[in-house]
């Protein structure tokens, strides 16, 4: 997806259904560029969206792309490796009303699992998936599932995911 595609698309998704009134985002696809400020400018005046990274040259990235927005003050950036971010940000009581996932991610499926069973989603809150479908990749003859794969099926036996 091109970088005006996506920002149309974090435009109308913060403009539709449950991600209307969202005002605490978390976003764990570890980008923080063009896209990132503008989810960010759809937050409301208050509103906090924290990417988390392993890469200490996201704060590099902030800088320019965040600072020139009136926006970049709603990003915040978490270095560390995802599944420990998360579980501080559990134990401080944290809850986002959005989640941003990659479905690629080799961890994605345990994102998600600590996101539904430590809280840190509230409890109308959603879950957007990126990458979902790798370009077929599932389809694919393969002798390892791909992560897509797998978060597809952690998905489809959750009985308490509402699913669309």
């Amino acid at each position: 997806m091109m970088k005006a595609d996506r920002d149309k698309f974090f435009k109308v998704g913060m403009e539709m259904g449950s991600l209307e009134g969202a005002s605490r985002v978390l976003d764990l696809r570890q980008r923080t560029e063009h896209n990132t400020v503008a989810l960010a400018e759809h937050l409301p005046l208050g509103g906090q969206l924290v990417v988390l990274g392993t890469d200490p040259d996201l704060n590099d990235v902030k800088k320019k792309y965040h600072k020139a927005s009136p926006h970049g003050a709603k990003v915040q950036i978490r270095l560390g490796r995802t599944t420990h971010v998360m579980h501080e940000m559990m134990d401080r009581g944290e809850q986002f009303n959005v989640m941003l996932l990659d479905a690629g991610n080799a961890e994605c499926t345990t994102h998600l699992r600590i996101a539904f069973e430590s809280g840190l989603l509230d409890t109308h809150g959603t879950i957007v998936l990126e990458n979902a479908f790798q370009g077929g990749a599932d389809y694919q003859p393969y002798d390892h599932p791909h992560a897509t794969w797998l978060l597809g099926e952690y998905i489809a036996n959750e009985p308490t995911l509402h699913k669309v």
